[in-house]
């Protein structure tokens, strides 16, 4: 007696798993372009607070602005607003 079922190949294999509908969204070159503006911006602003902070407390230099006959010392707020609105207006 012969047996006509025959077995699948076990060394062939079928995928049967269908492609995912939604596919992820590529970034438009605008998305891309302002993504790197704001790291960059941040950046920017987190190296100047790392020079302030290297210079001001650790090095003993004290930064200062004066203003007619007053003289204000220059704190973290006053360079990572500065670097900030520098980097954004460019």
């Amino acid at each position: 007696m012969t047996n006509d079922k025959r077995q699948p190949d076990p060394t062939t294999t079928t995928d049967s798993r269908q492609p995912d509908p939604t596919p992820t969204p590529t970034p438009t070159p605008t998305t891309v372009r302002r993504t790197r503006r704001a790291v960059t911006v941040a950046a920017g602003a987190a190296c100047a607070l790392l020079l302030w902070a290297v210079n001001d407390p650790w090095a003993g230099i004290d930064l200062t602005v004066r203003q007619g006959d007053a003289t204000r010392h220059v704190g973290p707020v006053a360079v990572v607003g500065a670097a900030l609105a520098a980097g954004l207006a460019a």
